[in-house]
């Protein structure tokens, strides 16, 4: 069975049989500026996907971000940087194909089966509660 930084389609494969063995572990070999982006990723993924992540992707796409932003700041600075705005496009398009592996938007989590929770606004939950409803 992985350990918690492995992932990817285990369960999928029937690879790993367990029910949930943790959430994925970024590298500690990993920049700190990328680990604090990847448990700031952690907690926009939606709990079912957990069982279907790649930690090492997850990882890429904290860098990914974390050198979207700093290309940015370079394209803010200098407009004319076209080698910049090149390299930023493609790591963009990186990020989109990544983000769309963990369920980061209500497209993603429909197009990998997970399901799509709706928040409910204040009012509802109070009618819920304040008239038994479950």
């Amino acid at each position: 069975m992985g350990g918690k930084g492995s992932g990817g389609n285990r369960v999928t494969f029937g690879s790993d049989k367990s029910k949930k063995d943790g959430l994925p572990v970024c590298s500690h070999n990993a920049p700190i500026e990328v680990q604090e982006r990847f448990t700031e990723l952690l907690t926009m993924i939606p709990a079912q996907a957990f069982r279907k992540i790649d930690a090492i992707l997850l990882e890429k796409l904290a860098f990914y971000e974390l050198h979207a932003r700093k290309l940015q700041v370079m394209i803010d600075a200098d407009p004319t940087d076209f080698k910049a705005s090149s390299v930023l496009l493609r790591v963009t398009e990186q990020i989109m194909r990544l983000s769309g592996l963990f369920g980061l938007s209500p497209a993603d989590r429909r197009r990998i089966n997970l399901e799509v929770q709706e928040e409910e606004d204040e009012f509802t939950s109070w009618a819920k509660s304040a008239y038994g409803e479950s």
